[in-house]
């Protein structure tokens, strides 16, 4: 079982450059996503995504377990130009590794995220 979630884990995260554009950052309007704290769960149950929009911009911001199954959409809307920060309640989400997708616009970045309560 430890090396089936071991051998999905490395599919998603290898597939993940596949879905995400060509794009460098530079050609973007967003820079640095981030999140606070890493690993999360020590500090409470809320992280925080933050991001940098360098112009006004459609963002969606999804989360995912190690399986690619989506979990729940942070937003889906505009934003303005400037640095933006989402909470993300962890409460109800067990420790181990997740993921996040920030897209905006055609380009898409994905980080992991891993809970330690």
């Amino acid at each position: 079982m430890k090396l089936l979630y071991s051998i999905l884990v490395m599919a998603f995260c290898c597939a993940i450059p596949l879905l995400v554009s060509g794009q460098s950052p530079q050609q973007t309007n967003i820079s640095e996503v981030r999140h606070f704290p890493n690993p999360a769960g020590s500090a409470g149950a809320v992280i925080s995504i933050s991001f940098t929009l360098t112009n006004t911009a459609f963002v969606n911001i999804k989360v995912f377990n190690p399986l690619g199954i989506q979990l729940k959409e942070l937003t889906n809307g505009n934003f303005a130009a400037g640095e933006h920060s989402i909470p993300l309640d962890i409460s109800a989400y067990n420790d181990g590794v997740y993921f996040y997708t920030v897209r905006v616009g055609d380009h898409s970045e994905t980080k992991k995220l891993t809970i330690k309560k």
